[in-house]
């Protein structure tokens, strides 16, 4: 009965090590000041955004989200993806795969005339440029794209550790985007 009793007690204490641990805004005293979490337990990083953004992270999702409010286009998501097969050496050959999916989901391209040509509306403004996330080393694209008839703007990183890739990507319209807050959000960004 004692050893039971203690088993319980061990097992009671190391599920509250695990809770403190988690992101959660409340749980975590390493929430950054001024920021809540937009992760939940089971990721496998932590992503904060600033206090007064909206938080929209499904329960049990393994990607997070948030925007900057209901009548702002900013928002960001971040997932990770583990390469079981190990199809991608790094970001960059993951990148080229990935780009080639993208490009075509954008509106097409439209002419001086507003006229569509067969071409995508997808513009790369800074194709690979390294960065680190979490002492991690990453890549950083920018690229603008009409989707549904908007003009957005977007930033992507991608951070490959061992065999997981973690991709944050931040959009907004081009006159919304803040690169003082994506900055902050970035340099926040933290692995578990």
């Amino acid at each position: 009965m004692k050893i039971k009793r203690m088993i319980i007690l061990q097992l009671i204490a190391l599920l509250s090590l695990i809770a403190l641990t988690s992101c959660g805004e409340n749980e975590s005293p390493d929430v950054p000041k001024g920021f809540v979490s937009a992760a939940n337990d089971i990721s496998n990083f932590c992503l904060y955004v600033p206090e007064d953004w909206v938080v929209d992270t499904a329960p049990n999702s393994l990607m997070a989200s948030a925007r900057e409010n209901e009548y702002q286009n900013a928002n960001v998501t971040m997932v990770s993806y583990t390469d079981e097969d190990n199809m991608y050496k790094d970001v960059p050959s993951y990148w080229e795969s990935y780009i080639e999916k993208i490009v075509n989901s954008f509106d097409a391209a439209t002419d001086e005339n507003g006229n569509a040509t067969d071409s995508s509306s997808f513009n790369m403004e800074t194709e690979g440029k390294s960065c680190k996330i979490d002492g991690v080393d990453a890549m950083k694209y920018v690229y603008t794209a009409t989707l549904a008839g908007k003009q957005l703007k977007y930033v992507q990183l991608i951070a490959k550790k061992k065999s997981e890739f973690y991709i944050f990507t931040y959009t907004t319209t081009p006159d919304g985007y803040d690169a003082e807050t994506v900055d902050s959000i970035i340099n926040n960004i933290k692995f578990k």
